[in-house]
């Protein structure tokens, strides 16, 4: 079950299909209001986590990114009978910096917020630059990801705003150690959304979780280094 991050949509994992396909079957998803999928005026993360497994096989391995990472994980705590393994890509329990907590600044995300109401499609083309920021292929990531949501609707304005107050807002820290089915967390080292400094603070917060850092990769490791993280993924979840 593959569930694509914030302003983005189901076609973002087509550059890891085919690698992963012998080896799985896949569900690609669109999020509430994102792709193909229906809009929903409870963008709660209770209820997107109910719609998510409305028509999903009973159990399943979950693979979320960065705001998918965040629906899976509390998928994974609030319905554990429904997950076979789950595995965070760029993800955070809590986005937002905090007190003692590497996050994005608060001020980026209003600044992302005020966009979306001025120019959303410029505010969109500004995260993904920042998704890759760091990357040493960051326009061709850019590039790519840009070709594959173009294969989609636009969301609404009003899905953008209400996925991003979802990301902004969300803080499943103190429910992490509760999981204690299979977990991998994949990190990119020069991502900046998720810093590199959260990643041992999140390892605290349940230990039983294998983490793997991709040294090159910024916030999308599966589209920098598509072969290094499909063999990643099947030796831990094949093995």
């Amino acid at each position: 079950m593959l569930i694509h991050g914030w302003g983005m949509n189901s076609e973002i994992w087509q550059g890891i299909r085919g690698e992963l396909e012998p080896h799985f079957k896949l569900h690609c998803l669109d999020l509430p209001g994102f792709g193909n999928a229906l809009a929903t005026d409870d963008y709660s993360l209770d209820n997107i986590c109910k719609l998510v497994l409305e028509n999903l096989p009973q159990k399943a391995i979950f693979v979320g990114w960065s705001l998918g990472g965040l629906v899976a994980t509390n998928i994974a705590i609030t319905y554990p009978q429904r997950v076979q393994a789950l595995v965070t890509v760029a993800a955070s329990p809590c986005f937002e910096q905090q007190a003692q907590w590497p996050g994005m600044q608060a001020s980026v995300l209003e600044q992302f917020a005020k966009g979306l109401s001025q120019n959303f499609k410029r505010t969109l083309n500004q995260f993904m630059a920042i998704q890759a920021m760091g990357s040493p292929h960051a326009k061709a990531e850019i590039k790519q990801l840009r070709t594959w949501l173009e294969t989609k609707p636009v969301p609404s304005q009003q899905t953008l705003e209400q996925s991003l107050a979802l990301l902004k807002n969300s803080d499943l820290r103190s429910q992490l150690g509760q999981i204690e089915l299979p977990f991998i967390q994949v990190y990119g080292y020069l991502d900046r959304l998720v810093p590199r400094q959260a990643i041992e603070k999140i390892r605290e917060l349940n230990s039983n979780a294998q983490q793997l850092v991709f040294r090159d990769a910024s916030h999308a490791p599966f589209i920098s280094d598509p072969a290094e993280f499909c063999s990643a993924i099947k030796r831990h979840l094949l093995a």
